[in-house]
């Protein structure tokens, strides 16, 4: 699988979220460098724009992206 083409521009990537060192790397390992399209940022993000992604937002937070593209 390709790694997320977003990671320049993801808080959580960038180590913006505030999350334990172990999550941190369990996230980037399973979202940013292989499902990424499952991720809940990148769906932000492809389907709007990275400035619509709130900065607490983490990858498995699937269920706030609606909320947050209603917004």
């Amino acid at each position: 699988m390709a790694a997320c083409s977003y990671k320049s521009v993801c808080g959580f990537y960038l180590k913006r979220v505030p999350v334990s060192d172990g999550l941190h790397t369990a996230n980037v390992q399973k979202y940013c460098a292989g499902q990424c399209s499952s991720c809940a940022i990148y769906s932000v993000i492809s389907k709007s724009s990275f400035l619509k992604v709130p900065r607490d937002l983490k990858p498995s937070q699937t269920f706030r992206v609606h909320e947050i593209l209603a917004a």
